[in-house]
C-alpha cells in the first residue's frame, strides 16, 4: 500500500516520466474502450435492437454491454452532441435541427441557454 508519505517524497524525472507515460496509456485505453461502445450503440440501434427514446433502452444496453446505465447516458449524450442532436429540457427525448425551432416558435418549450 502507498503512503501518503511514500507519495510526498520527492521523485525522479525519470520516474515521473513513466508515471505520465502509464496514466496517458490507461487514459488513451479508456477512450478507446468508450468509443468502441458507442459504435457498438450505434451498430445495435442500426439493427433495431432498441429505440433511443424507448422506455429501458439504456438499461438495456448497459446490460447488453457490460456497464452501468450513467455511462450509456454519457454515451447517449456524446452521440447526440456528434449528430448535431438537442435534448429536451423536459423530457430528455432527441430533437434534431429545426424540428427544436419549431417547437420554440410555437411556444410549446422554451429555451434557456
Amino acid at each position: 500500500m502507498v503512503t501518503r508519505r511514500a507519495w510526498a517524497a520527492p521523485t525522479t524525472s525519470a520516474e515521473a516520466t513513466r508515471r505520465g507515460v502509464g496514466r496517458n496509456r490507461h487514459n488513451r485505453e479508456r477512450q478507446d474502450a468508450a468509443l468502441l461502445r458507442r459504435v457498438k450503440i450505434l451498430e445495435l440501434w442500426d439493427e433495431g435492437a432498441y429505440l433511443p427514446t424507448e422506455h429501458g433502452a439504456r438499461a438495456l444496453l448497459a446490460r447488453q454491454l457490460g456497464v452501468d446505465r450513467s455511462t450509456i447516458s454519457r454515451d447517449f449524450r456524446w452521440l447526440w452532441q456528434q449528430m448535431a442532436v438537442s435534448m429536451c429540457p423536459t423530457c430528455e427525448t432527441p430533437v434534431i435541427g429545426g424540428w427544436w425551432r419549431e417547437l420554440e416558435r410555437e411556444g410549446r418549450v422554451r429555451f434557456t441557454p
